[in-house]
């Protein structure tokens, strides 16, 4: 690859959905190659499995992205973010036009943000309370045998 700063995928990919997961890796894939355009259009391919992978079933991304917001997976500044990115992606899908690698790396980053709060840091979270739980049940029962 011809960049020396390669983006890795995020840490915690195995919780988010196969759909979403393969295209995302697939865009950073483009990135790391310095595919700009096939970065554009993979992230807004991305934004679509999402939507499919939340049961959103209006039309058009932009419909889509809000529905979203409305029924609170994404934040407000998520979805004005979302929008970005999707016109990045619409540009490059209709126009061609190769984005600068920042903005598609800030673009990056927001699909990221949304993979976290909507599938890595609930089952994180969850693993967490879990283990506490155990930890908790196992304290008692030493005490317990202590009394």
């Amino acid at each position: 690859s011809p960049y020396k700063n390669d983006r890795d995928s995020i840490s915690g990919l195995y919780y988010v959905p196969k759909n979403a997961q393969s295209v995302y890796e697939e865009t950073i894939k483009a990135f790391n190659s310095g595919m700009m355009i096939l970065a554009a259009i993979g992230i807004r391919a991305t934004i679509e499995a999402i939507a499919i992978e939340q049961k959103i079933k209006v039309r058009g991304i932009e419909t889509k992205i809000n529905k979203m917001e409305e029924q609170k997976i994404i934040t407000p500044d998520s979805a004005k973010l979302l929008k970005l990115v999707k016109d990045i992606g619409n540009l490059a899908a209709h126009e061609i036009k190769k984005h600068h690698r920042d903005d598609i790396s800030l673009c990056l980053d927001i699909i990221e943000g949304v993979f976290r709060s909507l599938y890595i840091h609930p089952v994180e979270a969850k693993r967490t309370r879990e283990k506490q739980k155990t930890l908790q049940t196992i304290s008692l029962k030493i005490s317990g045998a202590l009394l």
